[in-house]
């Protein structure tokens, strides 16, 4: 895992039950703090997904909102 990978896992992990946008996501792992659009998160979490076998149950896509990981 990389460590940005890892920052997102614990991010998620500090949050679990609740919904994570893309830029809260993106100011824990890169400290980026002006709302941008990209897709740098998804495939992050898409690799995470991978890497530690989590399902669509596990770690939620919430349209339009961002992520969640179950508590």
């Amino acid at each position: 895992m990389t460590t940005t990978e890892y920052q997102l896992f614990i991010t998620l992990l500090d949050h679990s039950g609740h919904i994570c946008s893309r830029n809260f996501l993106l100011a824990s792992a890169w400290n980026i703090t002006v709302p941008i659009q990209t897709r740098t998160i998804d495939v992050h979490i898409a690799k995470l997904r991978k890497k530690l076998d989590l399902g669509p149950d596990d770690l939620k896509t919430v349209m339009g909102r961002g992520y969640s990981l179950s508590g």
